[in-house]
């Protein structure tokens, strides 16, 4: 097994821990520090997720009151840690308090809103049900948890990554599947006996539109080759999108593609014109107008902390 690390340093702001695990082979923390970096969805098109059985992010702090909408094959947990966020799993609203558990299925299209929240999220591969003999298809949780015993079964997969000990990655592995079964056992409803069936077909539809985004952010398409991929109409298709998120294709493909290149800015010596067509813009000054628009500031002004290193 091997350790790899990787740190940002800059002192400027608050060091958040991320530690993606292939639990067989290699062990990757990285302490990020781009505070915003979580509202790129980066697993949908990163090589290196692929095989993971699990991703945890520790004490994350979010400075921002909106997210982009996410959605993505894994379970979620978001554990609260301080303040409070406004969860929105599709059709439902949730508000959190520190303690809370939101238990979020795959292939749901959630959103978090708010500011000054800190908190820890543990995403789950379907491998780690799979070896618990779990069928991911009936897996229908309670979206809002408010469970000692079961808080202190999170906590116990926090603290175990913070150990450095034989068989680490092991007792790892243990502690999520021991607090998944407590999981299931008390807060997950008719996982075997029945399949709650939904019309959930305007989610399923944005889902893929947000997959498509995430995959094809730096190239020139239009919203009806988005429409003629997934194979519906681009009207049915827009109107279904903006139900379920809450704002237009073209303004979130917009926020999406601001935000990654904020993130190339703040963390990269790529000149800013080279950043615009990796996000997708080809014209610079439609870039900068763009990118104040939903970010709040130019491109020129966004400081750029390796250039202080």
């Amino acid at each position: 097994m091997s350790i790899i690390k990787i740190k940002h340093t800059d002192h400027e702001i608050s060091t958040n821990t991320f530690e993606y695990t292939d639990w067989q082979n290699s062990v990757i923390i990285v302490e990020q520090t781009d505070p915003e970096i979580s509202t790129i969805n980066f697993e949908h098109t990163d090589q290196e997720y692929k095989n993971v059985p699990y991703q945890i992010h520790l004490n994350y702090s979010s400075e921002i009151h909106d997210y982009l909408s996410n959605w993505h094959n894994e379970l979620e947990f978001v554990y609260t840690v301080s303040g409070s966020v406004e969860v929105h799993i599709e059709n439902e609203i949730y508000i959190t308090k520190p303690g809370d558990i939101v238990a979020i299925n795959h292939n749901k299209v959630h959103t978090f809103k708010g500011d000054g929240w800190k908190f820890h999220c543990l995403k789950i591969a379907a491998s780690i049900l799979q070896t618990l003999a779990i069928p991911y298809n009936m897996f229908i949780p309670q979206p809002l948890i408010q469970d000692e015993e079961l808080t202190s079964s999170f906590l116990d997969v926090v603290e175990e990554h913070y150990k450095d000990r034989i068989f680490t990655q092991q007792f790892k592995l243990l502690a999520i599947q021991r607090f998944l079964l407590l999981f299931m056992e008390k807060h997950v409803k008719n996982h075997f006996t029945e399949l709650e069936i939904q019309d959930d077909t305007h989610f399923v539809i944005s889902g893929k539109v947000l997959d498509y985004l995430n995959q094809h952010l730096s190239e020139n398409f239009s919203i009806d080759d988005i429409a003629k991929k997934i194979g519906i109409s681009s009207s049915h298709m827009s109107r279904c999108f903006k139900e379920t998120t809450g704002i237009s294709i073209v303004d979130h493909l917009n926020r999406l593609r601001c935000y990654t290149a904020k993130h190339y800015i703040m963390h990269t010596n790529k000149k800013i014109g080279e950043i615009a067509k990796l996000c997708g813009y080809q014209n610079d000054s439609y870039f900068a107008k763009t990118y104040k628009k939903f970010v709040g500031y130019t491109p020129n002004e966004t400081p750029r902390f390796h250039l202080s290193k």
